[in-house]
């Protein structure tokens, strides 16, 4: 099991799964996707993976940079073969 920290949260190595949990009460930033992917790149390389993000806390928002770049990065959405993400109610969703 590869655990890495980032200023947000944490990125977890599962066979060929990254799961990203962040920090309670936190604002994603863009940085803090740049981060996410740099660690992606050491623990994955150029080979596909499926994220599993935990959304469960309470509080946490992404930026429209943060989500733009997830969304619109070419090279991200070649590699992430899926998608998953956990939330605690359907209202979160």
């Amino acid at each position: 099991m590869d655990v890495h920290e980032f200023s947000a949260g944490t990125v977890e190595r599962k066979c060929n799964v990254m799961i990203i949990r962040y920090k309670k009460d936190d604002i994603i930033t863009l940085e803090d996707q740049k981060e996410i992917t740099k660690i992606r790149k050491q623990i994955f390389g150029d080979n596909q993976y499926v994220t599993l993000i935990d959304l469960r806390e309470d509080n946490i928002t992404l930026t429209k940079e943060a989500k733009q770049y997830v969304t619109e990065n070419k090279h991200i959405r070649r590699l992430r073969v899926a998608e998953v993400l956990l939330v605690k109610s359907f209202i979160q969703k």
